[in-house]
């Protein structure tokens, strides 16, 4: 039982979930569709460049043929200009899953971004929305600056981070200036979480899954990243958040003619591996870090399409992890064979 405000949550009255996440690159998206189709689920997104609309080749978003038929939420239906935070993705997936349980069917979660997920599952701390106006004007200024100020405004928050991590300066400074709370006040509350439930974690063999995001990339360009770029330029505000993406922000330099075409493919592959790698870095500590439950290593694929095994787990413990060392291709394969 959690108390945010006023109103008192028991686990009882948070959505239970499937979550599948894992590294990009790795099958979530087309064993998600399997899934549900055991399941009688229907899929949200939680991947933050796949909810603006008309990113496709670059965001790497299912298309219409590759759902099948099964539901898909929270793709492509933000404009590019709009911002988008993580308070923001929570509340939207919490109450899309909780419509989906209340249609009777398995809301499955689809996605590999650590800070989404953690916030989804363990809650987060009651900070204030954005302000884009401040925002804009503490860009202009030096790291140094920023830190300085914020060893006046809240020193015990300036001290737990380091002077050149802008991003979290720029917040605890915002919200310095629109609460009276200090940030490092705010940090020990928590609002509770809004899904509970499994967590299905592909973890591949590293060789296997930098084969795939090579191959991924070189196909996001023969289908035609640098045209949808084009096309995007024409709508899209120079300051959205849809251009430090991967993949996005190669094109643009790619286009300034700061990039060869070979340069440009090769820090594209990079640099999308090296992000994959951070994403594998945080199922390694996150679920010790938060107290999930780890169930056995081995995944039997036939037990996890019975509906009532999940709806069980779900019950039995808030946040349950099982990894399946493997491609989400082997599972589907696996699926396959057991049908």
């Amino acid at each position: 039982m959690v108390r945010q405000g006023s109103v008192v949550v028991t686990i009882s009255d948070i959505p239970r979930v499937l979550l599948i996440s894992g590294p990009t690159a790795s099958g979530k998206s087309a064993l998600a569709v399997v899934l549900a189709q055991r399941l009688d689920g229907e899929v949200i997104n939680l991947d933050s460049v796949q909810v603006y609309r008309g990113a496709r080749i670059g965001a790497a978003t299912i298309s219409e043929d590759e759902m099948q038929g099964v539901p898909h939420h929270l793709i492509g239906f933000l404009d590019p200009s709009t911002p988008w935070d993580v308070r923001k993705m929570a509340d939207l997936v919490g109450a899309t899953a909780a419509a989906i349980r209340g249609r009777g069917r398995m809301p499955i979660l689809v996605g590999g971004g650590g800070m989404y997920v953690s916030t989804l599952f363990a809650g987060i701390s009651p900070l204030p929305e954005r302000n884009e106006t401040l925002r804009a004007e503490l860009e202009l200024r030096q790291s140094e600056d920023l830190y300085s100020e914020l060893v006046e405004r809240d020193p015990s928050r300036a001290a737990q981070l380091h002077p050149h991590d802008r991003l979290r300066i720029i917040r605890a400074i915002e919200t310095a200036y629109t609460v009276s709370t200090a940030a490092t006040e705010l940090y020990k509350e928590r609002i509770p979480p809004w899904v509970a439930g499994l967590m299905l974690v592909l973890t591949p063999p590293r060789e296997l899954l930098y084969q795939a995001i090579n191959t991924r990339v070189d196909q996001m360009i023969g289908d035609g990243i640098e045209d949808e770029v084009s096309e995007l330029l024409r709508v899209v505000p120079q300051e959205s958040v849809l251009w430090g993406a991967i993949g996005y922000a190669h094109v643009l330099r790619r286009q300034r003619g700061e990039l060869l075409f070979e340069e440009f493919r090769e820090l594209m592959q990079r640099d999308t591996r090296r992000f994959a790698k951070r994403q594998l870095t945080y199922w390694r500590n996150e679920p010790r870090k938060q107290g999930w439950r780890e169930l056995c290593a081995s995944v039997d694929w036939t037990w996890l399409t019975e509906r009532g095994t999940i709806e069980g787990l779900c019950l039995e413990s808030p946040v349950s992890v099982l990894r399946f060392a493997g491609m989400g291709a082997a599972g589907i394969a696996a699926l396959g064979a057991s049908a």
